[in-house]
């Protein structure tokens, strides 16, 4: 069998089958037999039934991977069959591509590679979900520089599946800047087709603002070949020939620096132009030159009014640039010897606080260099703050050419950093050597020996019982420096860093030992060390987590879970006793770390949520139990929750609430909660309605939100509102709700809906509030009589206007028409009667003309024979004719009643009123005739 030709991949002499490729290959030999004489209907049959069982439906997926990959013939009918067999919306077969492209792409053959292309286009016509993943990986596989025919082919059939689905490609908007970012590798085509008309030029500005703004690699792409931002950001600079652009792009560059605030805006925005300088001094020192030229004009004339504002904001930029360590120092930059001197002097007169530090700084980075390390969590770091190594990766730049060793910074580097600083200082004549080599003694040297030994060896281990030793060193060291503290806490926080790797906080299990293991790292020490800490350490604690929290930001949803697990481990060590969840200790950090709690927590849970769903979910109940006053009603939360969400995660929240283990709302304001939910997906708002229907909140909270839902716009909102309608008496406030719903031009078929479905039971009751309603928009007394208007009331803005009843009056009477006759008794009630006879009379004429058949329902009697037809000249009424005397007149005046009624065709008034009035007839006898009466009149 090994010795069959492979067709998914390239096999030599010296290859041997894994067992992930093998995988593939048995599973389609197996399927491949299980059809052999098969038609399509005994196919269609044996797909229908592997989807119930998982294995075989696993095999059948692989080998119909294996199929659309290797034969381009049977891959359309294949794919139907693979659509035939699925049952998770192709997730099994997204990761599994996804998984073969990583892992396996360079071994594909021609067909295979040809294919996936194609599969990956048909899974994106068919809106498959989760698809991105796999273009993301296949992007990883696009060679910058690399012309060979593959390369080139995998590039253009990636450009045309996104110029195809570009609607499609731009729902996301971190893989548009993959993308994007990707295709930037290749300059030459790029430049061609976008940058050789004069136009192009102010296209540069507006696409380094898009690299600036929009695109901060993960670690995976810093790993990855892809140049960094600052060398394509250097390239679009020095390929700017006109001067106007030229100055545009530079300030596209550093607009961010100008009014930077630290608490509030991202270093990802300002690290590329102090790496295009700090790379390019070396090779390209007029690149440099020409923007440390530009920083130091621009304080001055941007905004001369805000001169001061400008100059603390891009002091601002480099002080956050030095304290993250984007770069080691600012000493290349400002000491340079390639500098000409009138620059040097700007620089010295502009930033001058930033000198002294700029010699200083390396001495401190240089001896943190051996224990930098990745952060577990953190995709938005800074790009040389997560891998320093990851500049040697630029290839063929035009017009910026920076080869490997330029860009390379190796261990052998760092043991050289201070020669290179020397080899610098002597060549400028402002800075005695003497002076620099006294600057640049490590501060390493003045920190006690035990001290550093405690340091090293938790450097080796990582585990908890040596940091313990090394924080029992530390408190019996006593003060130290600032110089020294702040070494050691960097130190501490990098160590801690490194120890998280590879670690799983979620318990697989609920068991007291899991929980443990779970919570036994050496960060949770210090955790436990926060609850234990007195009044003497409290500084030095404070300045040990801040810098952690820098370091590490999981740091904060780390204490959060250690908080929970510590207090499930608390209660079952103490029987009958439950130990609360220590929600004080998450604020004492905040204050810590000097960062609003609220504020803290929101970023915390949306680390959490990007990083480990799992553990989201499951701390979510405490903190809602125990943060109250922040948590509930809270619609930044809610929609970080139901982004996230799925169906076990939704079923686990249902149970939690109906055990009365989580409450997420409440009735105050839950209707400013349910207008901002109106904006969501379908899934996401059946989500939150699902959660609200959990929750029993009662209709009347957020009833008011009835007129202001569109049948159009707001399908997901109406169509639960109409179930807990169906279910709810008919009530003054809820009628009223309910008409004051636009439906000018066209009926609304949410309110015939309630009606009708209200008819059904409550007719009587429902006929009544309506006539209330229209008769209250009527004068009881004298027309020349004025009420006083009522004071205003919370429902007041649902109270609906004498039209808008009509209205919906009106067109629940067309319904009425075609249905099962349901409803047709609400206009015979004597109240309604009355109300739609005063309606009329106090109606205009193109009133009385467009609810003419509504009005031809209000049959007279003695009381109002003489409705529509009474003069309003006088205030007297003539005493009522006798019966006889009224069907005389009736009878006499029956080419007047188009008049009466308004109508403009006699006939259809006449003939409504027949029918209405054997309707009132059928309701009468209906108890005694019930067997013979048909609910529809004929």
């Amino acid at each position: 069998m090994d010795n069959i030709k492979s067709k998914l991949f390239i096999q030599t002499i010296v290859d041997v089958r894994d067992d992930f490729e093998e995988k593939y290959e048995k599973a389609f030999r197996t399927y491949e037999e299980a059809i052999t004489g098969v038609n399509n209907k005994e196919l269609h049959e044996l797909l229908s039934g592997s989807i119930c069982k998982e294995k075989q439906h696993e095999e059948i997926s692989l080998a119909l991977i294996y199929l659309i990959l290797t034969d381009t013939t049977a891959a359309p009918k294949t794919y139907s069959d693979l659509t035939l067999l699925t049952h998770d919306g192709f997730a099994f077969v997204t990761n599994n591509l996804a998984m073969l492209v990583a892992e396996k792409y360079q071994r594909l053959n021609d067909v295979p590679r040809k294919q996936m292309l194609w599969f990956l286009k048909e899974l994106i016509k068919n809106q498959v979900l989760n698809v991105d993943n796999l273009v993301w990986n296949i992007l990883r596989q696009a060679s910058g520089g690399d012309i060979s025919p593959k390369n080139v082919a995998l590039v253009d059939g990636l450009l045309d599946i996104f110029i195809e689905h570009r609607t499609w490609l731009e729902k996301d908007q971190f893989l548009v800047g993959t993308v994007i970012y990707t295709f930037l590798r290749y300059q030459d085509w790029f430049q061609e087709k976008y940058f050789t008309t004069p136009e192009s030029q102010s296209l540069r500005s507006d696409l380094i603002r898009f690299i600036i703004g929009a695109i901060h690699p993960t670690n995976d792409m810093l790993c990855s070949d892809i140049i960094p931002r600052w060398a394509v950001i250097g390239w679009l600079l020095t390929s700017c020939t006109n001067a106007v652009a030229q100055a545009n792009a530079k300030l596209s560059l550093f607009y961010d620096w100008l009014f930077f605030d630290p608490q509030k805006d991202n270093i990802m925005n300002i690290e590329p132009g102090i790496l295009v300088m700090y790379h390019s001094i070396k090779n390209h020192p007029l690149v440099s030159c020409t923007l440390l030229d530009f920083l130091c004009r621009i304080m001055k004339h941007f905004y001369p009014k805000g001169e001061d504002r400008v100059r603390a904001g891009i002091y601002n930029s480099l002080r956050i640039i030095l304290e993250k360590q984007v770069i080691p120092n600012l000493f290349p930059l400002l000491e340079s010897s390639k500098l000409d001197r009138e620059l040097k002097l700007s620089l010295r007169e502009n930033f001058r606080d930033f000198f002294s530090s700029s010699v200083a700084t390396p001495a401190i980075f240089s001896t943190l260099s051996s224990v930098k390390a990745l952060s577990v969590e953190d995709d938005q770091q800074s790009e040389t703050d997560r891998i320093e190594d990851n500049y040697n990766h630029t290839e063929n730049i035009v017009n910026y050419n920076t080869s490997n060793e330029e860009l390379k910074f190796s261990d052998d580097e760092d043991e050289n950093k201070l020669n290179n600083v020397k080899d610098e200082v002597s060549d400028d004549d402002d800075l005695p050597l003497s002076k620099v080599l006294e600057m640049e003694k490590p501060i390493v040297q003045s920190i006690p020996e035990e001290l550093l030994s405690s340091i090293d060896a938790f450097a080796n281990s990582k585990n908890a019982d040596d940091f313990e030793l090394l924080m029992d060193e530390l408190i019996e060291t006593g003060l130290l420096n600032n110089d020294q503290e702040t070494y050691i806490n960097e130190r501490i926080a990098l160590i801690l860093q490194q120890s998280l790797f590879g670690c799983s906080i979620f318990p697989e299990s609920k068991s007291e030992e899991c929980l443990s293991d779970t919570i036994s790292g050496p960060i949770f020490c210090l955790f436990k060390m926060m609850l234990q800490t007195d009044e003497k350490q409290k500084q030095l604690m404070k300045n040990l987590v801040m810098h952690v929290q820098k370091q590490i930001l999981s740091a904060g949803y780390l204490l959060l879970h250690y908080l929970k697990v510590n207090a499930k481990l608390q209660t079952r060590r103490k029987e009958n006793v439950t130990s609360a969840f220590k929600g004080n200790v998450y604020k004492y950090y905040c204050t810590m770390i000097d960062s609003p709690f609220e504020d803290q927590l929101k970023k915390d849970l949306e680390i959490l949520e990007r990083t480990n769903a799992r553990l989201f979910f499951w701390i979510l109940p405490d903190l809602y139990k125990e943060y109250k006053n922040v948590m509930l009603n809270n619609i930044d939360l809610l929609t970080l929750i139901i982004g996230a969400i799925d169906a076990n995660n939704l079923r686990d929240i249902i149970f939690n609430v109906t055990q009365g283990k989580l409450v997420m709302f409440t009735s105050d304001d839950i209707i400013d909660v349910i207008r901002e939910t109106l904006e969501y997906e379908t899934f996401e708002q059946f989500c939150f309605w699902q959660l609200i229907q959990a929750h029993d909140i009662p209709l009347e909270s957020f009833q008011d939100i009835i007129p202001e839902l569109d049948t159009s716009v707001h399908a997901e909102a109406l169509t639960y509102i109409l179930l807990l309608l169906k279910n709810e008496k008919p009530s003054t406030e809820l009628v009223k709700c309910l008409l004051s719903r636009e439906s000018k031009t066209r009926a609304d078929a949410f309110v015939i809906s309630v009606l009708r479905c209200w008819c059904e039971e409550y007719e009587g009751k429902l006929s009544e509030i309506i006539a209330g309603l229209l008769q209250s928009k009527y004068p009881a007394s004298s027309p020349n009589k004025r009420k006083r208007p009522l004071k205003s009331s919370p429902l007041q803005h649902c109270t609906p206007s004498s039209e808008q009843i009509l209205i919906h009056l009106e067109h629940f009477r067309r319904s009425c028409r075609h249905g099962n006759g349901t409803g047709t008794g609400l206009y015979v009630q004597n109240e309604m009667q009355r109300s739609l006879q005063q309606a009329f009379a106090h109606s205009t004429d193109s009133q009385k003309k467009h609810f003419a058949d509504l009005f031809a329902l209000a049959a007279e009697d003695e009381t109002s024979a003489a409705v529509g037809r009474r003069s309003t000249s006088s205030r007297g009424r003539k005493p009522p004719a006798s019966k006889k005397e009224s069907s005389a007149s009736n009878s006499s005046s029956k080419k007047n009643t188009d008049t009466t009624y308004g109508s403009d065709d006699s006939t259809d008034v006449s003939r409504g009123r027949k029918q209405f009035e054997l309707i009132k007839l059928l309701l009468v006898i209906k108890p005694y005739f019930a067997h013979l009466i048909c609910t529809k009149p004929h």
